[in-house]
């Protein structure tokens, strides 16, 4: 939903030759949630050097943390599906949310 709020679509990045394939996921699980509770999920930007962006998680019930995580994405070429660093167009479109990234 991040991205298809700043108007990048990952259609339309797949489109411009950029693909963001998941290559790490972590989740720490902190409490249940029971069926019928609404969780709530707070997603930031943690860090997007070179090749790859990094999200972090917090998932609520309410006022109770129910878990933590991240996931790391890698920016590939969809043409070679090799790496490739973030462009700056995206670049561009993550730093008026997100601050500097770290390097």
């Amino acid at each position: 939903e991040l991205f298809d709020e700043l108007g990048f679509p990952y259609s339309q990045m797949e489109k411009r030759g950029i693909m963001l394939p998941l290559s790490e996921l972590y989740v720490k699980y902190l409490s249940p949630a029971l069926y019928g509770e609404i969780v709530s999920i707070e997603t930031t930007v943690d860090t997007f050097p070179g090749v790859r962006i990094v999200f972090n998680y917090k998932i609520s019930c309410g006022q109770r943390l129910i878990a933590t995580g991240h996931s790391v994405q890698a920016f590939i070429s969809a043409e070679t599906r090799r790496p490739i660093r973030i462009p700056d167009w995206l670049k561009d479109a993550l730093l008026p949310h997100f601050g500097e990234p770290e390097i």
